[in-house]
Parts: structure tokens; sequence; C-alpha cells
């Protein structure tokens, strides 16, 4: 036996002799905590004696349990409407619920998150801003946009005694949440729904992975292994097809207006502690009618291609 695993084993039993438990609180959404796993050596140091205490600290500091890293999240809604007469037969609606991490170990990280995030949600232009003022503005912005560009021809609407009444109605929602936190990464999913006229609107649902030691987004070469297109190409379809209840094979999604050969890595993908996510939006492999596809591939049959994360 090595004797970094006999200093891990005896650190062990000390911390089973005093009463020592390690002490983990899970990550939970909604501005709740994670903290630091522990043994609570400090407590109980002064029940050894003065020889063995240089070793037990020595131990403790190489061997002790892995940190466990903190989030804290907090929840903004809103709702908005705005009309461009005052029959207001046509109007803006805007309507935010939205998670956002406000707290982790490293604030450089943290910063970079927030700042990606909201540019993800908004523009470029809104990044350096706060959520709450992000929003704020963006509704400023998106009130003024939509009068400009229809105020002229709502007037001349209504002189014709409301016959096309709400042809200019427009819808905007955004939800987003923290969907994991699993050995430093962070995956945000966010949707975007949008209604701009026309028959029906769309909705669109993406996914951010960030590394919260450096706050960098995390993308498919981050998380595979060189080569892992094709591997990875043949387990989406192949996946699709296991996992579908309508249709029986790959025949049956040509039948129905699927672009079966351009389900394919597409960047939106989320990673849990038991599976890589992917989503397909409206349009994007499909007819609208089927709206988003997603696909669940279980970590085991990725092994072979994902790379190791500490």
């Amino acid at each position: 036996m090595s004797l970094s695993l006999s200093y891990v084993i005896l650190l062990h039993y000390l911390c089973i002799a005093f009463g020592l438990k390690p002490t983990i609180k899970k990550y939970q959404t909604m501005s709740t905590r994670s903290d630091r796993t522990h043994c609570g050596l400090r407590n109980h140091m002064k029940l050894l004696s003065y020889k063995a205490m240089p070793f037990i600290v020595v131990a403790f500091c190489l061997f002790s349990c892995s940190p466990k890293q903190t989030i804290e999240t907090e929840q903004i809604s809103l709702n908005k409407s705005f009309c461009l007469t005052q029959a207001c037969n046509d109007s803006l609606s805007l309507s935010f619920e939205l998670e956002f991490p406000t707290l982790l170990d490293d604030k450089d990280a943290l910063n970079a998150i927030q700042q990606d995030l909201i540019a993800n949600f908004f523009g470029k232009d809104f990044q350096r801003e706060s959520l709450s003022k992000a929003i704020d503005d963006y509704v400023v912005f998106s009130r003024d946009e939509y009068i400009a560009n229809n105020r002229a021809f709502a007037s001349r609407l209504e002189e014709k005694e409301n016959e096309f009444a709400a042809v200019l109605s427009e819808e905007q929602a955004f939800s987003g949440r923290v969907l994991s936190f699993y050995k430093g990464v962070l995956t945000y999913e966010f949707e975007h729904y949008a209604y701009m006229g026309g028959a029906h609107g769309v909705n669109n649902r993406l996914f951010y992975n960030y590394d919260v030691n450096s706050g960098e987004r995390l993308y498919e070469n981050d998380i595979f292994r060189d080569g892992y297109e094709d591997s990875l190409t043949s387990l989406l379809q192949n996946t699709l097809i296991e996992q579908s209840e309508e249709f029986s094979g790959k025949e049956d999604f040509l039948d129905a207006g699927f672009e079966f050969d351009s389900i394919r890595p597409n960047g939106n993908f989320a990673l849990t502690e038991d599976a890589v996510i992917y989503v397909f939006n409206p349009y994007e492999i499909a007819p609208y009618v089927f709206g988003e596809t997603e696909i669940v591939l279980d970590k085991s049959l990725l092994r072979s291609i994902l790379k190791k994360r500490d």
C-alpha cells in the first residue's frame, strides 16, 4: 500500500474516531448555498497530543475531503405591456422569469458568466449592466422600437374601424434557470419565445455551459476528445430512433419531413451529472409542427469520447 493511501485511510479513521463526519449541502436554486465539505478538525485539535498534532494538520491539508464549490442565485420576474393606441387593439407584451447566478467562489469567473449570459439574453449592448438594469433597458428599447415601427400603421387601421384589429401585436418571453452545477461546470438553460406577427410564434431552448473556475464558456471540443464528431453523430441519430414513441426507424423520420442527416452535434447541449442533453429547435431538423427535438445521451454511452473532468 502506498504511503499516500495510508495517510488517507488514517485520516478517514481519525475523523470517525472523533465523530467528525463530512457535511455536504447540495446545490439548490433560488438563492441557496452549497457549503464546503469539511471534517471539523479545528474544534477537536485540543483532544490530540502535542506530538501527533503536526502530523494530523499536514495530513488534513493534503488529503482532506475535496471542497464543494459555492453558488447562489436570485430570481427575477417581470411582466410589461404597451399599447400602440388608446383603443389598445395592438400591444407589445414582455415577460421575464430568470434565475441568475449571484455568487461563486471566484468573483472574476462569476462576472464573466454573468456578462455572457446577459449578452445571450438581450445582446452585447447590455452585457456590462446588472441583470435588473439590463431588463429595464431592454424593455425601454423594445417599447420604443415597437411604437416607432408600428404606430403610424396602427393609426391608419383605427380609421378603418378596427377591421384589422390586433394584427400588430407582438410578444416576447424570456425564461432561464441553472440546470446543473456539477464538477466545476455550471449549465444554464434559457428559453426565448417570440411572436412578431404571422401564424405563430417560435420558441427556442438554448444551453450554456461554463467552467466556474475561469468563467469561460465550454464548447464541444472542450468536452469531447478529438475526432468525436462521427461517433457522436451516430449516437444522436440512433438514440433518437430508440427514444421515439412515434417512429420506428430512419425511414419513418424521413417520411415525416425530418432532415435526418442534419442530426449532428449542433453546439446546443447541456452537461448534467448523468447525461449530455442535445436540443434541436423548431425548423432545425424538422417541420415546425414537431416543435423541438430533445435527445438524452446517457454518459455510459459517451465514455470513449468524453474527456475526463476532475
